[in-house]
């Protein structure tokens, strides 16, 4: 077992002082551009490169802390967010094992650095609405889109990365690509009832993701864990339990905000406040995705009802709680079992695929594919010439017949 577990957190983030595991440091250079005032919430591509732009520089602040380099130094293991590639970076700096978590989807932008294969011929990227079953305009849309968060990441979050390694003097004799790919372990919180299957690497542990409900001694020894509270389920306290009681036959419904609700436009807030004054619900919480800056108030309430009225929603839910407590070992459990072997074996470099360290060219098998093309090129010019030669031969041999 650990003897200490200490969470670093930015001093902006002023929600997590009180824990007792808790190490504060300085982070003024988000903290100034992560305000209502400056930093807004958008959707789609142009979010995305501006929230991976933020990471980097909280990096910067918390590698920049004297106080987090002296507690880290006799370290035995780092525990990484998988969104804040940051952890890669210090694991690389102390030479400790490093396990990333996420609670995000796989389809995560940052999982590039991790190598996740995600073959977008059936694989739906990052903020593209779709299913598995593709037709050939989804493919095409599914394509472009992985090759848009590619270059985010080779073109974007690498060289802002690099630059923080190179100030910082981390490992000068490897690149930023190796930096970032090293976890010895990935603890992601998905399931693939909720998520379409796709293709994983031995280092990624998946904490929900039952095998279609078996029996429980049939599962025993399962490499997923269930989805990762911080405690157990506790009773509701009175006020909020006497407001679910006096919810009626309507039941309540909750609305989640994201992790940033402070930079949601007003015109959004506004929006929501109309569409939520329709129904007799108190409070909500969206079973569909909505685009707060084109979804208007109508359109927001027909969600809603869409969610309140099917029963597939009610059923699905039902069928991935009961999969959840089915599964024999607590997922704390489960996870902390796993990164304490991650630290007694001093990393899991034998899970570690050799296609992390491959070249471009030779992952995708363009240096085979180059031969295979010349070979043909090569072989087609040899057959013309050939038929060329032998047409020849067989026009001159025509001719002298005429002649004689």
């Amino acid at each position: 077992m650990f003897a200490q577990v200490k969470i670093f957190v930015g001093a902006s983030q002023s929600y997590a002082a009180n824990d007792p595991n808790v190490r504060m440091f300085n982070d003024n250079k988000v903290a100034k551009i992560f305000s209502a005032s400056s930093f807004r919430r958008r959707a789609g591509v142009e979010g995305l490169r501006e929230l991976l732009q933020l990471l980097p520089l909280y990096c910067d602040d918390m590698l920049s802390n004297a106080e987090f380099m002296e507690e880290t130094r006799h370290a035995d293991l780092v525990v990484g967010e998988l969104y804040y590639l940051c952890g890669s970076l210090v694991a690389d700096k102390l030479s400790l094992p490093l396990v990333m978590i996420s609670a995000a989807s796989l389809a995560s932008p940052t999982s590039i650095a991790l190598g996740l294969p995600s073959p977008p011929s059936y694989v739906p990227q990052w903020d593209v609405a779709l299913s598995d079953e593709f037709n050939f305009v989804d493919r095409v849309q599914n394509v472009l889109k992985r090759m848009i968060l590619y270059m985010i990441y080779i073109y974007d979050l690498c060289p802002m990365y690099a630059e923080i390694k190179a100030k910082h003097n981390i490992t000068p004799n490897k690149t930023i690509q190796d930096t970032l790919s090293r976890a010895d372990l990935i603890i992601g919180q998905m399931d693939f009832m909720l998520e379409p299957p796709r293709p994983l690497l031995p280092t990624w542990m998946l904490c929900l993701r039952p095998e279609r409900l078996p029996p429980p001694e049939q599962i025993a020894g399962h490499s997923s864990c269930g989805s990762i509270p911080s405690q157990s389920a506790k009773p509701l306290p009175n006020e909020l339990d006497q407001f679910m009681q006096k919810a009626g036959n309507e039941g309540v419904i909750l609305v989640a905000f994201g992790s940033n609700p402070r930079g949601i436009e007003e015109a959004s807030l506004q929006m929501m406040a109309a569409a939520f004054s329709k129904l007799p619900q108190k409070d909500l919480r969206f079973a569909e995705s909505v685009n707060l800056e084109t979804t208007s108030a109508e359109e927001f309430v027909s969600l809603i009802h869409k969610v309140l009225t099917q029963s597939s929603y009610r059923e699905s839910a039902a069928r991935i709680s009961n999969t959840i407590k089915r599964l024999p070992r607590t997922p704390v459990k489960e996870a902390a079992d796993w990164v304490e072997y991650t630290q007694a074996q001093g990393g899991l470099q034998y899970l570690r695929p050799r296609g992390l360290d491959l070249p471009f060219y030779q992952l995708y098998l363009l240096d085979i594919l180059f031969v295979a093309f010349v070979i043909l090129v090569v072989g087609l010019f040899d057959i013309r010439f050939l038929l060329k030669a032998i047409l020849k031969c067989l026009l001159g041999s025509s001719n002298k017949e005429k002649v004689n």
